[in-house]
């Protein structure tokens, strides 16, 4: 003899006060908040940048959570946040005296020499740097995240937003070390751009395949199934890096010289 089934009494609402919390259960804001009011990065994005430097396997068990575990910053986040900040350091490698402003400025003058009197080359270079801070982050960005959308190097079956997550969480040393070599600019001539160039984007490729093969540790037991992974998302990640790069200065330029011939 069957038991019949108890009807469904549907979802059992609460009184809208009774969902308030009250001052005594209240949660107080602390250090972390505070520091997150004044800096907008807070202690947790510092520990988050941390552990993704030297503990990146932490972070992506975490990235594989809803909460992050309540322990780190999401990646999305906190690269933004970089990129922010490496457009506030714009003081240290767009000057006048600082080799890539000076690199910019050759060119222009190479191009179109006709603007050099007055001061228009200079004028042309402040303009370009204003619309590069502009275009840049959004392309970069954009770019990254179509890039984290394809690359499946994180394990079996991991949701779409999972791999972007561990994308993000991968490129957050390269994007830490984009801003400290940005902060060295301006102890470097125009001559020596090229040759530090090239030695960053070195340092970054490492940064970047090291980040994701320790990052894996709990994915893949195999060194090598995590060495020619990350090995594979260092290609990956400077390619990105690069046509960011590119299609943000051929925009910034088209911008600067639209905006200098309106100018007149």
């Amino acid at each position: 003899m069957s038991v019949p089934e108890k009807p469904d009494k549907g979802p059992i609402f609460r009184s809208p006060a009774a969902e308030l919390p009250t001052i005594e259960k209240q949660m107080k804001p602390g250090w972390n908040d505070m520091a997150e009011d004044i800096f907008g990065l807070s202690v947790r994005g510092l520990v988050t940048m941390r552990d993704l430097v030297i503990r990146p396997s932490l972070v992506f068990d975490a990235a594989r959570w809803p909460d992050w575990l309540q322990r780190y910053t999401p990646s999305i986040r906190l690269v933004s946040s970089l990129v922010a900040l490496m457009l506030l350091l714009r003081i240290f490698w767009a000057g006048e005296d600082s080799a890539m402003y000076q690199s910019v400025l050759e060119q222009i003058e190479r191009a179109a020499p006709n603007i050099s009197a007055d001061g228009g080359s200079r004028a042309l270079a402040e303009n370009y740097f204003a619309a590069w801070a502009i275009v840049f982050p959004l392309a970069y960005l954009a770019i990254q995240f179509l890039m984290a959308m394809c690359v499946r190097i994180w394990g079996k079956d991991v949701p779409l937003v999972t791999r972007v997550r561990l994308y993000f969480a991968a490129i957050v040393p390269g994007v830490i070390l984009a801003n400290l070599s940005l902060v060295a600019t301006p102890l470097i001539g125009p001559a020596q751009l090229t040759l530090f160039t090239a030695l960053y984007l070195v340092v970054c490729g490492l940064a970047y395949g090291a980040t994701a093969y320790l990052g894996l540790k709990s994915s893949y037991a195999s060194p090598f199934s995590r060495l020619w992974r990350g090995a594979l998302f260092a290609v990956i990640v400077l390619f990105a890096d690069t046509v960011a790069s590119f299609s943000s200065s051929i925009l910034g330029g088209i911008v600067a010289g639209q905006f200098h011939l309106a100018t007149g």
